[in-house]
């Protein structure tokens, strides 16, 4: 068995592997030194790294130190505001080198808000911003950088750089207003991201592009390749023929894919209210087809799936429908989407049940009310006390 002192040089051993944690700086632990992160940074001095456990934490938390704060993984780390009108994180640094790794970050005005001062360089990187109303915004006349991140679902806008330097790498940005937003005088870097599902994909802020106002206009400078962007209102703004956008920014091939899935996705759609499941089936099939590793977009990816595995339910045919299901499962529990897979859980619960696998059937539909319930929905609760009735009287309970 493996002792807590054993379980924490592990940890520390898997994190530097992963994030290069430099010895140089002391070692602070969550929970196994401190009860609370906060706790950790308040004693954390530049050039220490705060490791965070896997688990749930319910903090505001306030960095004003070059520290790392680096969790043990962004599907296992999980931080949400307990006030809920302030930023999760709140980086204010004058000076120095500050990181966040590894963690989820959920809940909040902003999950980051990063004021980084001239001399000051803050770094974003493995880590899920989700369901905040701003993901990311980072101000001040410093440097900052987003690294291989997932934001998603944040209703207002995902990244918001109004800093000297902005570099945003390997980024998924999904759902929500503004994919990025590019404020004042910055020299923003973009580079091999995927910007998509959102209503303005990227966005200068310009009276031409409808804002006025409020923040300093954006009079920067763009660099950057190898982007994968569609917005449902538009992708670029100002259009890709400005020449603030550098040659090869975005792939227009994926995007004309892309665009062919999603109108076969809702032909699906169409054909699957109008209760024609050969059709819905026939569009689902084709728009999943067109997906390749050059036309990656798992979020689309696990809509279409979704739709698969409705109609192969409504065929009968449930084992399809499972495999279907369990896919688009994957990827909203990836990207912290808890009501959606909520409701696939809900699906598979009762797929399950039409198998015959009632306590794998049993166990889906508690994980989906658990979140109903936690969300206030009470309708979505009550739909899914009746599956798990029905699964109930299938074992004579």
């Amino acid at each position: 068995m493996m002792t807590p002192m054993m379980r924490a040089v592990a940890l520390v051993g898997v994190l530097a592997m992963l994030f290069g944690v430099s010895a140089l700086g002391e070692t602070l632990q969550v929970p196994e030194d401190y009860p609370t992160i906060q706790a950790a940074i308040d004693t954390a001095q530049s050039g220490d790294t705060v490791l965070v456990a896997a688990g749930k934490y319910r903090e505001n938390l306030f960095i004003d130190t070059g520290i790392r704060l680096v969790g043990e993984g962004r599907t296992v780390v999980w931080i949400e505001a307990a006030d809920a009108t302030e930023s999760v994180v709140l980086i204010a640094l004058e000076d120095g080198e500050a990181s966040v790794e590894g963690v989820t970050v959920s809940g909040g005005q902003s999950g980051l808000l990063i004021e980084a001062g001239s001399t000051a360089n803050v770094t974003v990187r493995q880590s899920l911003i989700v369901d905040n109303e701003y993901g990311i915004h980072a101000y001040g006349s410093g440097a900052v950088s987003v690294e291989r991140c997932l934001v998603v679902d944040n209703t207002a806008i995902g990244i918001q750089v109004e800093v000297a330097q902005a570099q945003v790498i390997g980024t998924e940005v999904g759902q929500g207003g503004v994919g990025i937003l590019l404020v004042g005088d910055c020299h923003a870097t973009i580079w091999d991201c995927l910007i998509g599902l959102v209503g303005y994909a990227i966005d200068a802020y310009t009276i031409e592009c409808g804002w006025e106002g409020g923040a300093e206009g954006f009079e920067g400078t763009v660099e950057g390749a190898g982007n994968r962007v569609f917005g449902v209102e538009t992708d670029l703004c100002p259009d890709a023929a400005d020449p603030l956008w550098p040659d090869d920014f975005s792939d227009e091939r994926w995007r004309e894919t892309v665009t062919e899935i999603i109108a076969a996705y809702d032909r699906g759609h169409a054909a699957y209210r109008a209760q024609d499941y050969q059709q819905a089936e026939f569009s689902y099939s084709y728009g999943l087809a067109l997906f390749s590793e050059e036309v990656a977009f798992p979020l689309l990816e696990a809509y279409v799936s979704q739709g698969v595995g409705a109609v192969n339910w409504n065929l009968g045919r449930y084992e399809e429908a499972l495999a279907a299901f369990q896919t688009s499962h994957a990827v909203y529990l990836d990207r912290g989407m808890g009501v959606d897979a909520a409701e696939i859980d809900s699906n598979i619960g009762v797929v399950f049940r039409n198998l015959g696998r009632y306590e794998e059937a049993l166990a889906a539909c508690q994980s989906a009310r658990a979140v109903f319930l936690d969300r206030g929905m009470e309708i979505n609760v009550a739909a899914t006390d009746r599956n798990i009735g029905n699964v109930y009287a299938a074992l004579a309970r």
